[in-house]
């Protein structure tokens, strides 16, 4: 199926390709044999794909990795340079916006998002890694939080780069942000940041098979997954056995072809989005 970024309102970009193939779009960064950088243009063209994507029914799985030999080398500091007010007005906003992509945009995305890292793997592309619902490493990736990435990634106003990092263990987050040491795929994932990792000559394989199977499973239970286990950890035992059972109810209701206003309803004030009388 072909698919294209103007589907999708996202100008594009000549580092930044898709394909959309049963289901599963591919995002791919930087060139084949060749080095790249994260430019703003780069970042708004990556947050646009994002944003579009909400709702597109005809994406089922996103994947994201790179074309080259590397995941991601870093931002490209002289693109960053804020030699005037323009200049600084759209580097915060570019920032901005990455900084939101990675910590909202996509986690609240339908489609479940799976990153495959080879190579380097700098601070920013640590940072893009947070919003990916799964992970999967070559054991020989490189990750490091070097100080150039996250001095630039703190000229977010809202955002301050503070890698939260929920799946990886704070002592491990907490050695390597302050060190700057280097880890490889295998430590990404005993420490949580990574799922899995694989050999190098298995890691695309594994990449495409698992797309494969969550692009054939129910759409809309997938969704609904990933929705129970972005509230439920905040929520108490009891909101959280209700939510998921109003989760559950609307999830049958659609998968019948009958809304529910109530269900929804529900759902959605236990996710804390509504309030009785309120509207939504």
């Amino acid at each position: 199926m072909t698919f294209s970024l103007t589907d999708i309102g996202a100008k594009s970009h000549p580092s930044v390709h898709v394909a959309l193939d049963h289901g599963v779009l591919t995002v791919g960064l930087g060139h084949e044999g060749a080095d790249f950088l994260w430019t703003v243009s780069m970042i708004d063209c990556f947050c646009d794909i994002v944003q579009g994507l909400s709702g597109n029914e005809s994406v089922r799985v996103l994947v994201i990795q790179s074309e080259g030999k590397d995941f991601c080398l870093g931002l490209d500091a002289q693109d960053f340079v804020l030699s005037s007010n323009s200049d600084r007005i759209r580097v915060h906003a570019s920032i901005e916006k990455f900084q939101q992509c990675c910590q909202r945009g996509l986690q609240l995305l339908n489609q479940p998002v799976i990153a495959q890292v080879q190579g380097n793997c700098h601070a920013a592309g640590i940072r893009l890694l947070e919003g990916c619902d799964i992970v999967l490493a070559d054991d020989h990736a490189q990750f490091v939080f070097d100080a150039k990435d996250s001095e630039l990634l703190s000229l977010s106003k809202s955002v301050m780069f503070e890698p939260q990092l929920q799946f990886m263990s704070k002592r491990a987050k907490t050695f390597y942000t302050f060190t700057h040491q280097i880890f490889d795929g295998r430590e990404a994932a005993r420490t949580g940041l990574a799922t899995l990792s694989f050999p190098s000559h298995v890691l695309r394989q594994e990449t495409h098979s698992l797309a494969t199977l969550l692009s054939e499973k129910d759409r809309l239970a997938l969704q609904f997954t990933k929705e129970t286990l972005a509230h439920v950890g905040a929520m108490s035992w009891d909101a959280s056995v209700n939510f998921t059972a109003a989760k559950f109810a609307e999830l049958k209701s659609r998968q019948s072809g009958e809304g529910s206003m109530r269900v929804s309803a529900i759902a959605s004030f236990l996710a804390g989005q509504s309030k009785p009388g309120k509207g939504v």
